[in-house]
């Protein structure tokens, strides 16, 4: 049983207006001096009551327009009669007579009443009439849905208040049948509102005593209206009332809410059948369950209903707020109201453009002194400066001077620590670049792998890293102690308070400065003092004209002398304008005495901020220089600790550096010297078979001589001559002196040619191209044919630049040791390796040839190289295991 929604209850009738030229007026607008404006309004209001001269043209707003300008005019014209006359048709109710009247079911019968009035007042009950029931109709279409209910609360007060208007202009000019029917929609409006309000408060499931007393409201408001809507308000309260007896138990009494609810409405022809019908449904449970179980008694007469009213009427105002008819006076009063027109316009004229001019010039002055600087001035003088205060507060959360000066002291331990450890790290690499260096120069190209200025770049460049922080650090530690012990002073001084503080600092002269800007203050407090008086009295001004408007017509009127009259309102500006002219002259006088006491601060604070702003900035300076000094030096120990660690990494690292470049050059110091072993052998093994070779070439040469001529010979007659071997050793020689002397031939100095045996580049010492004597060859410059292994031949083709001696491109037997079958052939050239690597009989070159992948011999362990590597003799691919240090160990 739930009504979110209100039924359309009553329509009412609408006034019909008959034909009127409301033009006639323009006549009379004219004589009382009206202007185009009030013409222009003459025309619109023609325009809207022939839209009230049928039953559907006319709209809730065009009638209110209508009515504010009839009002407008009525003012105008004193409340006169136009020079029209207005007529409407009222609908009236008469009973019927005659015979109809006898055989008709409905004895009444509606008829249309005319009734016409040259009065303004006439014409605005009849257009308000309309206004309202058009407005109480559209409220009843916005009840009927439960979306806008609560919208039409609204509408249906505002029609209330429109016919409360209505009533009482209605009232005023007798028409006691408008009066009438408006009291009527004004009891429905209220009421209906009422109701919307209840079925606002269901559709909220609000309690249901509340809903009780607010439906009983509802038949408080519409007991003297329409039956129908009565009843049908008076059935809601009853079943409201009787849910509130069954909340409370009391199935008795809610039975007889419920059978008087029935009971009433049957007195209508309202469309609630439904609703009716769960009522009786109700009531009917409630019966047998009372004769079941409940068993109370049923009063006779059901309990009185409570109510609440909760809505207002909403009064009614104009829709045109300014009168279009201000430029009509009647004739009589014209001349003074002309009069009153032009004095008070030029009091009030020169009140709006002239003051806020005065009041400007004021405000440009009292801008253009910064009392709040001067305040802070003063505060500066007599106090401590807010900068220095940040000072202050920074100084209470970092360390104290002592504090700092040991802080800086740990930082300098650690810092020599450091530069002892780096020294160490220092000393550990030179002694190992020393050892390489010598190595090198023992070995020369046997010593293949980085030197240690390269493999050492990143410990070389942690190391500069180390000793930039260290640097820093030294640094922070001279200036920080120096800025300490400077500072010292002052920073204790800060330390002890502000009070301490502000005893040292000279103020003479503050006392005075800051009275000064306190009268300032004052003086700043009595111009804004001033300018709201002014703006009172000037707003005082403008409501005067205001209140003199609104009655000026109807003072008029009464008055006896109209001049007189005028006279008397104008005095009253009298007292306002003076109290105007008052303030303009204290604001001279107190735009002076601010102007006079600002250039006396300034002379005042220039002298005395010259010598407190000193000190205090010397304070600030300290403060600050100290603050920077404490902050930098808890961050650099926390630096250095992590120097020290980076320091402790850097040692292993090096350690380990070492260890692996001490490991690295044993392993290669022994294979260099197995190597350079091995040349010197074959150095000393070609030089003997060259020395064959020589002595072969000389008894060759001897025995062509022997069978060619036959010179005498003297045996106690030799010849001596001495041949300088590889090796730098002088072998002599004798041969018997009998041979000719002219044929004699000197193995130094030859020019005997023969074909040559080897390539030009065994002849870079200078030697003969077509002959290569050894007499006069040096062993330390000596430069062997390219077919040996020399440390001067293609790095490609050496066997020695690979990993232990092993060559990579050859076709020699790996069962032998340097690659060859052997390390000499049958018809081969003394002293030379028919197949080892990089030999080229003569000038005839060998195609390269790629080594097949070496393969580990049976039973052989390959040793265990740095970093994972493998000896390439032992099975493994041709290639140097890499150092972490840079380049080939080997």
């Amino acid at each position: 049983m739930k009504v979110t929604t209100i039924p359309i209850l009553y329509q009412g009738d609408l006034y019909t207006a008959s034909q009127v030229d409301i033009q006639a007026i323009k006549a009379l607008i004219k004589q009382s001096r009206g202007d185009t404006t009030a013409l222009q309004a003459i025309d619109r209001m023609s325009q809207l009551h022939k839209m009230c001269e049928g039953q559907n043209s006319a709209t809730i707003t065009s009638l209110l327009e209508y009515d504010s300008l009839l009002t407008h005019l009525s003012r105008a014209l004193n409340e006169g009669t136009a020079n029209v006359e207005f007529k409407w048709q009222i609908p009236t109710i008469r009973p019927k007579t005659g015979l109809l009247a006898s055989l008709s079911y409905n004895a009444t019968e509606i008829v249309m009443d005319e009734q016409h009035s040259s009065s303004i007042v006439f014409e605005r009950v009849h257009i308000l009439h309309n206004a309202g029931v058009l407005t109480f109709r559209a409220a009843s279409s916005l009840a009927t849905s439960q979306n806008t209910v609560g919208e039409s609360i609204t509408q249906f007060t505002t029609a209330a208040g429109i016919f409360t208007t209505c009533i009482e202009l209605a009232d005023k000019s007798g028409l006691k049948k408008q009066a009438d029917d408006a009291r009527l929609f004004q009891i429905l409006a209220r009421g209906c509102a009422q109701l919307s309000f209840y079925a606002k408060a269901v559709a909220a499931n609000s309690s249901v005593v509340l809903r009780e007393k607010i439906a009983g409201g509802a038949v408080e408001l519409l007991r003297n209206g329409a039956k129908s809507v009565y009843l049908y308000s008076l059935f809601l309260a009853r079943v409201a009332a009787g849910l509130v007896c069954e909340e409370e138990l009391e199935y008795g009494k809610a039975m007889s809410q419920y059978n008087e609810a029935v009971r009433c409405i049957k007195e209508t022809t309202l469309p609630i059948d439904d609703l009716v019908k769960q009522v009786k449904d109700k009531y009917y449970t409630l019966e047998k369950d009372n004769e079941d179980i409940y068993m109370n008694p049923i009063p006779q007469i059901p309990p009185e209903i409570k109510s609440r009213i909760c809505v207002n009427d909403i009064a009614y105002e104009l829709s045109v707020s300014e009168s279009p008819f201000k430029s009509i006076v009647p004739f009589a009063l014209r001349g003074a109201m002309t009069r009153y027109q032009t004095n008070s316009g030029k009091i009030v004229g020169d009140t709006k453009t002239m003051i806020p001019q005065f009041t400007a010039q004021g405000d440009a002055v009292i801008q253009s002194i910064n009392l709040r600087e001067l305040e802070n001035k003063v505060e500066g003088i007599n106090g401590i400066p807010n900068s220095l205060k940040i000072v202050i507060s920074k100084l209470r959360s970092v360390n104290k001077p002592e504090d700092t000066l040991k802080m800086l002291d740990q930082c300098n331990e650690k810092i020599k620590c450091v530069k002892n450890g780096i020294e160490d790290i220092e000393e550990s690499l030179r002694v190992e670049s020393e050892e390489d260096m010598k190595k090198k120069n023992e070995f020369g190209d046997l010593w293949r792998r980085l030197t240690s200025a390269e493999a050492t770049k990143d410990i070389i460049l942690k190391i500069n890293g180390i000793k930039r922080a260290c640097e820093d650090g030294k640094w922070l530690y001279g200036e920080g102690k120096s800025t300490i012990l400077k500072t010292k002073t002052e920073v204790e001084m800060i330390l002890q308070g502000e009070d301490v503080l502000i005893k040292n600092i000279p103020k003479s002269g503050g006392d005075m400065l800051k009275d000064m800007v306190g009268k300032m203050t004052e003086l700043f407090d009595k111009w804004n003092e001033l300018k709201v008086m002014r703006e009172m009295a000037v707003n005082a001004v403008i409501e005067l004209q205001g209140r003199h408007q609104k009655t000026l017509l109807e003072g008029m009127k009464i008055a006896k002398d109209k001049n007189e009259y005028v006279d008397d309102l104008i005095k009253e500006f009298a007292p306002l304008t003076q109290e105007i002219q008052n303030s303009l002259n204290a604001q001279s006088e107190l735009i002076g005495q601010i102007s006079g006491l600002n250039n006396e601060i300034n002379e005042h604070t220039s002298s005395l901020l010259d010598t407190r702003g000193t000190v205090c900035q010397g304070y600030q300076s300290s403060g600050e220089s100290y603050i920077n000094v404490a902050s930098k030096a808890v961050e650099k120990i926390v630096m250095m600790e992590s120097v020290e660690e980076d320091l402790e990494e850097l040692r292993k690292e090096v350690k380990k550096y070492v260890d692996i470049r001490t490991k690295e050059a044993a392993e290669m110091t022994e294979r260099a010297s197995v190597e350079k072993k091995r040349r010197e052998e074959e150095c000393a093994q070609m030089e003997e078979e060259e020395r064959k070779i020589e002595i072969e070439r000389n008894k060759n040469i001897m025995s062509r001589i022997n069978t060619t001529t036959q010179p005498y010979h003297e045996p106690s007659q030799t010849t001596n001559y001495q041949n300088t071997n590889l090796r730098g050793q002088t072998t002599k020689q004798e041969y018997p002196s009998n041979y000719p002397t002219s044929q004699t031939t000197s193995t130094t100095n030859t020019n005997m040619e023969y074909p040559t045996q080897y390539p030009t580049s065994c002849t870079q010492n200078d030697y003969p191209t077509q002959y290569p004597s050894s007499n006069t060859t040096s062993y330390g410059n000596t430069q062997y044919p390219t077919q040996y292994p020399m440390s001067n031949s293609t790095q490609s083709n050496n066997p020695f630049n690979q990993p232990y001696g092993m060559p990579t491109n050859t076709n020699a037997n790996y069962s032998q040791p340097y690659g060859g079958q052997g390390f000499q052939q049958y018809g081969a050239t003394p002293g030379t390796f028919v197949n080892a690597p990089g030999y080229q009989p003569y000038a005839q070159q060998q195609p390269f040839v790629q080594a097949p992948p070496q393969q580990t011999p049976f039973g052989m362990v390959p040793p265990v190289m740095p970093y994972g590597g493998a000896a390439p003799q032992y099975g493994m691919p041709a290639q140097f295991p890499y150092s972490p240090f840079g380049g080939s160990i080997f």
